[in-house]
């Protein structure tokens, strides 16, 4: 029911309330008026720790913009997720939640789930995409710039083209006019595209021509 109420798309979240790795309290209404990004983690799920770095770097990036990332990590052994968070050197809160339960009661079911809350808290993105996730929080802290156009864009690009689901354009999946237009993409010729590398040929070619989602023009 808190669920249904309170973290679906369009509706106002509350109540993110518990104490961090560090022993401090976190409590989400005393992030009032600041953009939001709650992300339920751990460090035994490789996808979370795969965006660990993206984090880092849109914490940085978003300095000065009001923004909070907060985690809620499900992890059991307090000890090694200190240890965990110093040698990665994670700088945002994250609520230690061992038994899930703000997990089960924001219906984050499965690892990654990230919420954006705007300014006034209204649930604006759910889902399993840091990309997208940080995307949509630029866009609502004003800061929406190339940077987060870039990674709408090759999030979207991403679901229309990787069949297989591996991460990586390979040509077989393209049309012979995007492998036309993607060549310049594959910086290191394997014969595949990256993320990392279409965001790279996005951000040098958005300026000088047209890049949708549905393919480069």
């Amino acid at each position: 029911m808190f669920s249904i109420l309170h973290t679906r798309l369009g509706k106002k979240a509350t109540e993110l309330v518990g104490e961090t790795v560090d022993g401090n309290k976190f409590d989400l209404s005393d992030h009032q008026d600041k953009v939001v990004i709650v992300n339920f983690w751990a460090i035994w799920c490789a996808p979370c720790v795969a965006a660990i770095e993206n984090e880092k770097d849109l914490v940085n990036e978003m300095k000065g913009h009001p923004f909070t990332l907060v985690g809620v990590n499900a992890d059991k052994d307090l000890k090694a997720l200190k240890k965990f968070v110093e040698n990665k050197k994670l700088t945002w809160p994250s609520i230690f939640d061992p038994k899930s339960k703000l997990g089960m009661r924001w219906m984050a079911l499965s690892l990654p789930t990230y919420f954006v809350l705007d300014k006034s808290h209204v649930v604006r993105y759910r889902g399993d995409s840091f990309g997208e996730a940080a995307a949509v929080a630029r866009s609502l802290a004003g800061a929406g710039g190339g940077i987060g156009n870039t990674d709408a864009i090759v999030s979207q690009i991403f679901k229309v083209y990787d069949a297989d689901k591996d991460g990586r354009l390979s040509k077989n999946e393209l049309s012979a006019e995007s492998q036309k237009a993607f060549g310049n993409a594959d910086t290191d010729g394997d014969g595949t595209i990256s993320a990392k590398e279409l965001a790279k040929y996005v951000k040098e070619n958005a300026t000088s021509q047209e890049v949708k989602p549905d393919g480069p023009k």
